[in-house]
Formats: structure tokens, C-alpha cells, sequence
């Protein structure tokens, strides 16, 4: 298992479209991705999972990644998290 941090940039953070759209991007990949906010652990590939997280513009979140190429994948989940816009 891998883990970094990654910054929301998206002005209007990982909400509903947002959530979708980061959610459709996690699970292309075949291994476990999730994200840790506040001691509360979601899997990266469910958008209520996402939604619960209330992550907001600014604020910094945890991904971890468990399984094929992690460290591949790590890099280009929190690309997408740091990057994405609505």
C-alpha cells in the first residue's frame, strides 16, 4: 500500500458533479483506492463514499492506494484530485 496527499483545487471541492466525474476516473483501475479525511476512511470508488467526506476547496486529503501498479496509480489519482475542475 501506498499513501499521499492531495489538495482540492476545484472551487466548488469534491461535490456532486465533481464526485461523479472522480469516482468514474478511480474505477478504471483494478485496485483499491481510497481516500482519508478526519479519521474517516471511503472508498474512492463510490460517490456517496466521496460525498460523505464534505471535502471543500483547500483542503487536503489522503489517498491510499492497495494493489496493481499503485504507486503509478497514486500519482495519477492525485493529478486528477489537484487538477480538476467542475
Amino acid at each position: 500500500m501506498v499513501e499521499g496527499v492531495a489538495r482540492i483545487s476545484n472551487p466548488t471541492g469534491l461535490h456532486a458533479r465533481s464526485a461523479s466525474q472522480f469516482t468514474h476516473f478511480t474505477n478504471k483501475f483494478k485496485c483499491k483506492i481510497h481516500l482519508v479525511q478526519d479519521d474517516v476512511i471511503s472508498n474512492a470508488k463510490s460517490i456517496l463514499n466521496v460525498l460523505v467526506l464534505g471535502l471543500e476547496q483547500g483542503m487536503d486529503v489522503t489517498v491510499r492506494v492497495d494493489g496493481p501498479n499503485e504507486k503509478n496509480v497514486l500519482k495519477e489519482v492525485i493529478n486528477y484530485i489537484e487538477t480538476l475542475e467542475d
